[in-house]
């Protein structure tokens, strides 16, 4: 048979950020002064111009005009400045992609220079992913019970909690909510990955006291509700460096943030490979399937399809043994179970 496989080569990569990625639409006052897009950025070095931009990241220098357009903050296309964050082009000729990147016998190596350019992804709500891990987490303090009793709790609202460890809060320290889901089951090989954590929000301790602590909601990821546990918060930035992937590296989808079982763009999923396994942040994987068929329908004799492509992730934070990724393109919609890995097989 045949044999497929995923290119990664520098062009791939480009391909692969040019290509497959859906845009939406958040506003950062903090982000060059605009609204932004979640996607693919590039930032600025000392000498750089659109139309090398252009060139470089499309193949085209007369592109310009193009990268511009997606790029209001730039008021005079001739003057860019070092430091300042351009999107780049989001190109829509998917089945282009499909042809040129599923290539025979051959695979690729990433060329060094292209990791060391300045190209990130941003995913703006990335705070609010969740994580699996094998060893639960011992947490810190639960909602005792919302100030006016509601059963939902929103931004604003003061919370009573509950200590779980002694002398541990401290006024204006803030600290993560969060549900947990367990046991999360392998849905290929039914192994037990232990416990997946579910952020709802960010709480701001007001007030100490000898048996509780008083705190505000300054964020809500989702509602909140009695109960919820507390773990100390942490900034995570949301512009991810692109990363070399590692070939070889295959695994299995087994569970997403909203308990669904298929999945389309912009979904945030969890897979069964983590940073033991080589699995880093920034890295982008083909999403397959590769089904098995008997040739003569007398379950004789089975001869495997070649893969077919059904989308792309990018790895946003790992643990030991789990990742948490988004879906940045389907194809069609993506089942639970579905595997991913560099080369298609």
């Amino acid at each position: 048979m045949k044999k497929i496989i995923f290119r990664i080569g520098k062009l791939g990569i480009m391909f692969l950020i040019l290509l497959l990625l859906p845009v939406y639409v958040y506003a950062d006052s903090d982000f060059d002064g605009v609204e932004t897009e979640t996607g693919f950025y590039y930032t600025v070095q000392q000498g750089d111009t659109l139309w090398d931009l252009s060139q470089r990241f499309n193949d085209s220098a007369w592109m310009w005009s193009d990268l511009w357009s997606q790029n209001p903050q730039i008021r005079n296309p001739h003057i860019i400045y070092p430091g300042q964050k351009i999107r780049l082009l989001l190109r829509q000729d998917i089945e282009n992609f499909t042809k040129l990147e599923l290539m025979d016998d051959t695979i690729e190596k990433p060329h060094d220079e292209f990791f060391q350019e300045p190209v990130f992804y941003r995913y703006s709500p990335i705070e609010s992913i969740g994580f699996i891990l094998q060893i639960p987490l011992d947490p810190v303090a639960s909602i005792l019970k919302a100030g006016e009793d509601k059963e939902l709790i929103s931004t604003g609202d003061m919370v009573f909690i509950k200590h779980l460890k002694k002398d541990f809060f401290n006024i204006g320290d803030q600290y993560f909510t969060y549900q947990t889901i367990s046991p999360v089951i392998h849905p290929v090989t039914g192994k037990n990955l232990g416990t997946q954590y579910l952020f709802t929000g960010v709480v701001e301790i007001t007030r100490v006291e000898p048996d509780f602590a008083v705190g505000k909601v300054v964020k809500t990821y989702r509602a909140l509700q009695t109960g919820d546990y507390l773990m100390p918060y942490k900034a995570r930035s949301p512009e991810i460096p692109i990363t070399e992937s590692r070939h070889g590296l295959y695994g299995n989808i087994v569970a997403s943030q909203k308990l669904m079982r298929l999945f389309g763009d912009d979904t945030i999923v969890f897979i069964d490979k983590g940073s033991a396994d080589g699995a880093k942040p920034g890295q982008i994987y083909p999403v397959f399937k590769q089904d098995m068929v008997d040739i003569e329908g007398k379950h004789k004799e089975k001869v495997q399809l070649s893969p077919i492509l059904l989308g792309t992730i990018i790895v946003l934070d790992t643990e030991e043994s789990t990742s948490t990724v988004l879906i940045t393109h389907a194809n069609q919609g993506i089942p639970l179970g579905a595997v991913f890995g560099i080369p298609l097989p």
